[in-house]
């Protein structure tokens, strides 16, 4: 009996200890202030108030150099989620992709890291045109679409989604279909 009780001990430890769990990760926001940047951004929006505008440009350059320290390295594609799409209701293969982030530049791969299998490449450049429905650090790419960054508190899981898009007299914002990928970091 207490062969069979450290048995069950042992597979439960590392089942525990070595497989991660998405849904029990915490995902953090990337803001300094969460209520000073969501008031100023609904005053700067609606209002068109100048210090609320200057409170933005400062907290973004905060946020934004924080979220850079946080997602720079090499990410493995571990899980895709999309809670209100047909993807969600049967089982996917996860493809074999990678996101390659340095301070400036955001690489994504097919396969493996290797100049061969590098499918985008794109300098690191964020939106100016705010949301209250999202942080200061949102990263647009070549076609405009807007995307979100979340790594949890450990940092070795990074979240990411497309929030929307750029256009040219704002952005847009996506409220359904939204596809989560999961990544690990590997280095």
């Amino acid at each position: 009996m207490k062969k069979r009780s450290l048995i069950y001990f042992l597979c439960f430890i590392s089942s525990t200890l070595f497989s991660q769990n998405i849904k029990s990760l915490k995902f953090e926001r990337n803001y300094t202030d969460i209520v000073l940047t969501q008031n100023s951004i609904l005053n700067y929006e609606i209002l068109k108030n100048t210090n609320s505008k200057k409170i933005i440009d400062s907290l973004k350059i905060i946020d934004r150099k924080n979220l850079k320290t946080k997602i720079v390295g090499i990410w493995k594609l571990i899980k895709i989620k999309c809670s209100d799409c047909t993807i969600s209701k049967k089982e996917v293969e996860i493809p074999k992709k990678y996101i390659n982030i340095s301070d400036s530049i955001i690489e994504f791969y097919k396969n493996n890291v290797s100049k061969k299998n590098l499918e985008l490449s794109e300098k690191i450049r964020f939106t100016e045109y705010f949301s209250s429905f999202f942080d200061l650090t949102n990263i647009v790419l070549e076609d405009k679409s807007i995307w979100n960054l979340q790594t949890d508190k450990s940092k070795n899981y990074l979240m990411l989604y497309k929030s929307g898009y750029e256009t040219k007299n704002g952005r847009t914002t996506m409220i359904s279909g939204i596809i989560t990928e999961y990544y690990k970091r590997i280095k």
